[in-house]
């Protein structure tokens, strides 16, 4: 009993610790934050953060590590729902998808600060790690899977397009009160309706286009080149 008391406490203590690391490295940057700083923070020693992660620096990968993980499951549930869809319902899949991704983003404002931050210090942290390498694949496979390349010639275009479209608002709110508006679960529920919209009408614009001809020939009933 006292040994199963002792693991609670010390899993207790290192979910307190990634929980007051994140929300510091959010606010104040990897450079201005200490080892020390977060252990206060926490409730506990100074000397507890670098008890259960070692170093700052590893303290700083798990905490990304988690976002990640956060995410992965995001991605999953996506997965998960995109599946019970009818096949070619490309309506229905980009409604599925927006809400998701958009839900996520706003539920966790230090995922959008801490990624923003690390990809302006570029240390490299992130390349590599293995949820970050996974959530790309898995997103990936889920436009490959919904066949969005019969309407869009290139799922990686369309999936950073859907990422900007979505990441860019909720990861600037000041600019979103400067154009008059409020940072809140209205303004949410509106870009999730502007940003369906946009890409039912991007999709549905390339579905409707016809291939160029082939280079050095006719097309569309004109003559070859040199006929």
């Amino acid at each position: 009993m006292e040994e199963t008391t002792l693991r609670r406490d010390a899993d207790r203590s290192r979910q307190t610790i990634l929980d007051v690391a994140e929300r510091l490295f959010a606010e104040l940057g990897y450079e201005a934050v200490s080892m020390e700083r977060i252990g206060r923070a926490a409730g506990l020693s100074r000397g507890a953060p670098g008890y259960f992660f070692g170093s700052k620096v590893a303290l700083y990968r798990a905490v990304l590590q988690r976002m990640f993980e956060a995410t992965e499951q995001m991605v999953a549930e996506t997965d998960r729902q995109l599946a019970t869809l009818a096949d070619g319902d490309l309506d229905a899949a980009v409604e599925v998808v927006v809400e998701n991704l958009l839900e996520f983003l706003y539920e966790r404002p230090t995922f959008l600060t801490l990624v923003q931050r690390e990809a302006l210090r570029r240390s490299g942290v992130m390349e590599g790690t293995r949820a970050h390498l996974t959530l790309l694949r898995t997103a990936l496979s889920i436009a490959d899977r919904l066949d969005w390349t019969s309407a869009a010639t290139n799922p990686q275009q369309l999936l950073l397009t859907l990422l900007s479209v979505c990441w860019f608002p909720l990861a600037n709110p000041p600019l979103i009160r400067d154009l008059g508006g409020h940072f809140d679960r209205t303004f949410v529920e509106a870009r999730k309706r502007h940003v369906v919209a946009l890409l039912r009408a991007g999709l549905a614009s390339n579905g409707r286009q016809q291939p160029l001809p082939p280079r050095g020939g006719g097309g569309y009933g004109g003559r070859a080149a040199g006929s």
